[in-house]
């Protein structure tokens, strides 16, 4: 004779494979992940970045700094003058040419002195150059140790370079740079320093 099994244990096995399959029928029935959202405009648009500027589209100007304790500067402003925007960023490649001697001095691209620069912690700024508008700067530093004296270079010209296969623009200033002479990052504006 075969033993029964007890109603109560019957009972329990039915109620866990009830259990079992509605478990399977939920999982069945769950939504399965979401179609990958498009990406927002903005985010398109911020991908957006106009084109680094090259000289041919820029005109350059000069202007004494205001100097003070012994530091000499110019500011280098950039205008872009063609059709599209464009940016500026970095350093510009800066030589000046020494009245005594008609030699070449090469600046040190340097982030801040005491005339100004790039004040800020952090990535040196973009600029974006608006077509007919938009105006970026620099300034172009040194220290006066020794009015007139031959043996401290006194600059008569700067060429620049806005990138380092750009054309060479020359422009004409009156710079000390007896010590440090200095180029300093492109910044927004006509100040030639910002932060």
């Amino acid at each position: 004779m075969f033993p029964v099994p007890s109603l109560r244990r019957a009972s329990r096995v039915v109620a866990l494979g009830a259990l079992g399959a509605g478990s399977w029928a939920l999982g069945v029935a769950a939504p399965g992940p979401s179609p990958r959202e498009p990406t927002p405009p903005a985010t398109l648009a911020r991908a957006r970045v106009a084109p680094r500027c090259d000289g041919a589209r820029l005109r350059l100007s000069s202007v004494a700094a205001q100097g003070g304790s012994l530091h000499d500067g110019v500011i280098v402003r950039v205008r872009d003058v063609g059709r599209r925007a464009c940016t500026v960023s970095g350093y510009a490649t800066v030589r000046g040419v020494n009245r005594w001697n008609g030699a070449l001095l090469s600046a040190t691209p340097t982030r801040t002195s005491y005339l100004g620069g790039w004040n800020r912690r952090g990535p040196l700024p973009s600029v974006t150059l608006r077509p007919g508008s938009g105006v970026a700067s620099f300034l172009v530093t040194g220290v006066d140790t020794a009015i007139d004296n031959p043996a401290c270079p006194e600059l008569v010209w700067l060429r620049v370079a806005i990138t380092p296969r750009s054309s060479v623009v020359t422009l004409p200033v009156s710079l000390n740079a007896c010590r440090f002479f200095q180029v300093h990052p492109f910044v927004p504006g006509v100040r030639g320093t910002a932060g």
